[in-house]
């Protein structure tokens, strides 16, 4: 049954086990040179510099937000300083107001009589 050329069965054990020996034969090759490069002095630049590019992109995230608080604060300490001024400027008007009062006028003065008014005097208008 070995021998029949048309018995694929018996074959396939046959070549399944040069498959698997050729793989472990791979694998344990692989397996060497890995074990031989991880042996090697193995640098760290790349986890380095890793550490450093997230710490610089830290820094810039939070420097933003400082930049954006900065602001922030200047914009209200600026409008803050423009209420003061204002309610400083009408504190002074009122004060100045309650300590020199501005005397009443009298909205209908007296009119002056004109020195070529009398007797003798011809009127503006004609009499009829």
């Amino acid at each position: 049954m070995k021998n029949d050329p048309n018995n694929v069965a018996a074959e396939v054990p046959e070549n399944l086990t040069s498959i698997a020996a050729g793989i472990g034969h791979l694998s344990a090759r692989v397996n060497a040179l890995t074990g031989r490069s991880m042996k090697t002095v193995r640098g760290y630049s790349c986890e380095i510099m890793s550490v450093i590019a997230l710490t610089v992109l830290s820094a810039l995230s939070h420097f933003w937000y400082i930049l954006i608080a900065v602001g922030i604060l200047a914009g209200l300490a600026g409008g803050s300083l423009l209420v003061a001024m204002i309610f400083i400027r009408v504190g002074r008007q009122l004060l100045a107001r309650l300590l020199n009062p501005v005397p009443q006028e009298n909205p209908r003065p007296e009119t002056k009589i004109r020195a070529d008014v009398g007797p003798g005097s011809r009127p503006s208008l004609p009499v009829a």
